[in-house]
């Protein structure tokens, strides 16, 4: 154990020293070289909840990764759930790829190729009593005449759990995982689907700074390989560090 007065220790050198290697010039991935234009993937036009938000208008292309800043209580999660169906918008519309959506519910999002990492994985993302073969492929569940296919599901579980970093037994209850092995299952049970549009709610909250890291590069190569993303966070230096535009919301009573 290395104990040092705090006077002395720099916010890079306690960063190294929790995850035992540097990571001053690594937490987030480099952004593209290049602006890439496109046809928005997500385009939302004066959406509104009455008494959560009024008048949102925003555009997300393929590739971009576009971050909402704001303080608590200024609509971003409302937003972002408005957007995926699970508490729907009043008035406005969404448009995803150049077609407005009627979109009441998840399932009408995610039938249109949008996903959503909500805050609170927990409660609103996970089965926590459940393994982690059983929570990647919740929303994709492969069947063979109407009963399970346990060999698919561990092979689409295998596939999405490389490509988010996580290791270790697929038959472990994710109860038992730390809150950054939570969040990779959480984002690989999206990955089995490939989504063109990806919603992330306070993506890193509650997780260790070295999970960050993983989880901004693995945003990073899903946005390069084409998605859209629309993220909320209450840390500014992540959406600073993360995003390629910045939104800002307020709420003026």
């Amino acid at each position: 154990m290395i104990t040092k007065p705090v006077a002395d220790t720099t916010n890079d050198e306690l960063i190294r020293l929790m995850v035992g290697r540097d990571l001053s010039q690594h937490l987030f991935p480099p952004r593209p070289s290049t602006t890439r234009s496109a046809k928005p993937a997500l385009e939302v036009r004066a959406l509104g909840r009455g008494g959560f938000f009024e008048d949102i208008s925003l555009v997300v292309r393929p590739t971009e990764i576009v971050g909402i800043a704001g303080l608590v209580g200024a609509g971003r999660t409302s937003l972002l759930k408005a957007i995926f169906g699970a508490a729907p918008a009043t008035r406005g519309t969404v448009s995803v790829r150049g077609r407005e959506a009627r979109i009441r519910t998840p399932r009408d999002a995610i039938d249109r190729g949008i996903a959503m990492i909500p805050e609170d994985r927990r409660a609103e993302s996970l089965a926590l009593h459940l393994d982690i073969i059983a929570n990647t492929t919740a929303v994709r569940l492969p069947s063979r005449g109407g009963v399970v296919d346990r060999g698919q599901a561990r092979a689409l579980t295998t596939a999405a759990v490389r490509e988010v970093g996580l290791q270790g037994r697929l038959e472990r209850s994710v109860s038992d995982l730390s809150g950054g092995n939570q969040q990779k299952v959480a984002l690989a049970k999206w990955l089995s689907i490939r989504p063109d549009i990806l919603l992330c709610d306070e993506p890193t909250r509650g997780i260790d700074v070295g999970s960050k890291a993983e989880i901004y590069a693995l945003l990073r190569r899903l946005a390069d390989d084409g998605a859209a993303i629309l993220f909320a966070s209450s840390e500014l230096p992540e959406v600073l560090g993360l995003a390629d535009r910045i939104l800002v919301m307020s709420r003026v009573d």
